[in-house]
């Protein structure tokens, strides 16, 4: 649950002073020394009354690690920042010359003394919930389809809780108060259509915006059990009960797989398929914010991936998609399908997510994204809804697909102890050799 709210921020910045520019020297690390991750980052001029984005977006700063802040070249040095920390605190540094330093650290520790940091000044940031707490929050159904299942938890919390409509659905064009059992402004919302499709709200401020709509806009493959009520969707066996797809690859000589959080999000038993066989595989670690989930079999695997070393991944390069879709209609052997990176960052901007041409169909999700020198580049995690985006442009979108970037995978391995292979990608090869590599390392996933 959301932990204590910290003191509401004062209202503007007294005393604030227009600072002399420079020019500026360098960007810089903000680093976390503390025992708690971090949530949100704001970096401002001095002389600014707003503390502006989040510059973690939907990332979080673990313990122990650093991250860069790119600024501006525009001459301004003085600059005030503030953190939030995971147990909803928040510490800040005021009248920083940046120009004069490489990297800031937080150790969590507040003001003088080892006093609790206080949220102050600049407003707008405010993470804590009014007094009293939030109550409820009002959700509204844009989607042009049916609403099955609703989940609303706070962003602290690794799992969905339960479903918010019960027994109920929510059609099109109607609304849904859902009340609220914890404090702090920051949740996440998710909503399970008719025949299993879902789509998530990451990191909703309730505080700011009380009223929340889901638009259909970016669907996910279907929930392994998305309840009794649901027709079964494309690539799950319709005799087989609870039993849905996904893929993952090997990321360690140890066992270790990579793959979607939501692949294995209701599962009670998850299985890869290897040489003809079921091996059972178990969850060893999930992060929902950033839909990622490691297994482990209890065998070793003589190939694993290698993650692209050096420069990350541009726009309009090539790349390639392994994986296993729509295994009930389609031959079980693993699909290779080729397109180009189209943009860096997903749907409303996402850092975490690039976005590619690369088709890709239910039970892709959790599958490798390769470069054309057959390194990581991401983890494919979700496609456009078309239907819904031709109803409200008429116009049929083609091709618009995501991948988790892999830097966000290499964080989320790194945190649970797995050790990455890395090569340069400095080979061009052609997609039936990029296949090739990811015969070896992918693996269809199915859960019960």
């Amino acid at each position: 649950m959301a932990a204590a709210a910290p003191e509401a921020l004062a209202q503007g910045k007294p005393g604030s002073q227009p600072i002399q520019s420079r020019q500026r020297i360098a960007d810089f690390y903000l680093v976390n020394q503390s025992p708690m991750q971090v949530n949100e980052i704001y970096v401002s001029p001095v002389e600014d009354r707003n503390w502006g984005q989040d510059r973690l977006g939907r990332n979080v700063l673990p313990s122990g690690q650093r991250f860069l802040i790119r600024l501006p070249r525009d001459g301004r040095c003085v600059y005030d920042i503030r953190v939030v920390y995971g147990d909803g605190q928040a510490e800040e540094r005021r009248r920083q010359d940046l120009c004069q330093v490489e990297q800031m650290v937080f150790a969590g520790r507040g003001g003088a003394n080892g006093a609790p940091p206080q949220a102050s000044g600049k407003p707008g940031t405010q993470r804590a919930a009014p007094s009293g707490g939030l109550s409820q929050v009002v959700v509204e159904n844009r989607s042009g389809r049916l609403i099955e299942q609703l989940y609303v938890s706070p962003v602290t919390d690794d799992n969905w809780g339960r479903d918010r409509l019960g027994q109920d659905v929510l059609p099109n064009g109607r609304r849904f108060v859902v009340r609220l059992d914890g404090n702090g402004c920051d949740w996440d919302l998710m909503a399970v259509f008719q025949g299993g499709e879902r789509e998530e709200l990451r990191r909703q401020n309730l505080c700011q915006t009380p009223t929340v709509a889901f638009a259909g806009a970016a669907i996910r493959a279907p929930q392994p059990d998305s309840g009794p009520s649901a027709t079964p969707a494309p690539g799950r066996r319709p005799d087989a009960g609870a039993s849905s797809y996904g893929t993952g690859f090997f990321v360690s000589p140890q066992g270790h797989i990579l793959t979607n959080k939501h692949v294995i999000q209701t599962c009670r038993q998850v299985n890869i398929t290897l040489n003809g066989r079921l091996v059972p595989a178990q969850i060893v670690a999930s992060d929902r914010q950033q839909d990622l989930a490691l297994l482990r079999v209890n065998m070793q695997s003589p190939d694993v991936a290698s993650f692209r070393a050096g420069r990350r991944v541009r726009a309009g390069e090539e790349v390639v998609v392994a994986g296993y879709p729509l295994r009930t209609i389609l031959a079980d052997e693993m699909n290779v399908t080729m397109g180009n990176v189209s943009a860096l960052a997903g749907i409303g901007g996402d850092a975490g997510t690039l976005q590619m041409t690369a088709p890709v169909q239910p039970g892709n999700s959790g599958g490798p994204l390769f470069d054309m020198s057959g390194n990581i580049v991401g983890v494919v995690v979700a496609k456009l809804n078309a239907r819904l985006v031709e109803s409200r442009t008429g116009d049929i979108p083609q091709n618009i697909n995501f991948a988790i970037h892999a830097a966000e995978a290499r964080r989320f391995l790194g945190e649970n102890g797995v050790q990455l292979r890395e090569n340069p990608s400095d080979r061009d090869l052609r997609a039936a050799d990029v296949g090739d590599i990811a015969r070896r390392i992918t693996v269809p996933i199915s859960c019960r």
